[in-house]
């Protein structure tokens, strides 16, 4: 059971109020952007989900209460389902309390960017399904970080996608093409992906969301809390513990004539926690994985 926020029986409810929320309202309303990584997959849970649902083009046999209730019909559909999983019934109700989070403190997204994989894509609408006027998804290749692991070729299409009920941007042109998401070099890809994510704050005003992956979102709050030549990264950055699943980050952006100054905003979008524990970021683990570049 619940109550519309706005029309709360004072006589009988007793409203939330968060840390500096009143600070927080103003503060978060036009020049904050959130950084988002995607919700619990069924994999994250289930390594064998596939086999164990009997997946094939006639069947899906959920046998738990954390399986989502429907998937959509894809091409190459177990083995797209191997390496791009959907959202468990947790992580899409994680995305949810997201998008609930965001409405209290009053923001308004202005724009959506995603990562192209489904649990990307999935984290974006159900965090919408809580705001009436919510910006189409764009999806932007340029901001993904599993292209080592995932063929690109499996994942969901775009058509694919708006079949299946995804609300996407169809005139949004991406900054890289999803065949080109592989730059073929660690160092490139990291530096692409900051320029790309600093072009598209430079594009659009506002509170945008930027809806990523684990590795994605990593490289983006290095950069936000240590700049542009104060990260490098080896293979302990490849360790994603300091980011967990369904992780909501206000960052600060400042600055005149487009020039961003980018910071952790004062006021930290609060954390969330499960029978998993607290999920957020561990900055402190974040931190040992950060070296000073030495030209």
């Amino acid at each position: 059971m619940e109550a519309h926020p706005d029309t709360l029986d004072e006589n009988l409810w007793i409203r939330g109020t968060y840390p500096d929320f009143e600070e927080v309202k103003v503060g978060y309303r036009n020049n904050h952007v959130f950084i988002i990584t995607a919700g619990q997959t069924l994999k994250d849970v289930f390594p064998d989900w596939v086999k164990q649902t009997q997946l094939c083009k006639s069947q899906y046999t959920p046998n738990d209460a954390n399986f989502c209730s429907k998937i959509p019909r894809r091409e190459f559909l177990n083995a797209a389902y191997e390496v791009d999983p959907p959202l468990t019934q947790f992580g899409q109700h994680l995305a949810i309390v997201i998008g609930k989070k965001l409405k209290t403190y009053k923001i308004k997204p202005t724009k959506v960017i995603s990562g192209p994989s489904l649990q990307c894509l999935e984290t974006a609408a159900y965090l919408g399904c809580i705001f009436e006027n919510y910006s189409s998804t764009s999806i932007e290749p340029g901001l993904w970080g599993e292209f080592k692991s995932v063929d690109s070729g499996f994942l969901l299409t775009k058509r694919e996608a708006i079949k299946s009920g995804l609300d996407l941007n169809k005139h949004y042109k991406p900054k890289v093409d999803l065949d080109k998401a592989d730059p073929g070099n660690w160092r490139d890809w990291q530096l692409r992906t900051v320029h790309i994510f600093e072009e598209l704050l430079d594009e659009n005003d506002g509170n945008v969301l930027f809806i990523v992956d684990q590795l994605t979102a990593k490289t983006l709050l290095t950069h936000v809390i240590y700049g542009h030549s104060t990260f490098k990264s080896e293979e302990a950055f490849l360790n994603l513990e300091s980011i967990s699943k369904g992780v909501c980050v206000a960052i600060s952006r400042g600055g005149q004539d487009k020039q961003q100054k980018l910071s952790l905003s004062k006021n930290l979008f609060p954390g969330c926690t499960s029978t998993l524990g607290q999920i957020g970021v561990d900055y402190d683990r974040l931190d040992n994985d950060v070296y000073t570049i030495v030209d």
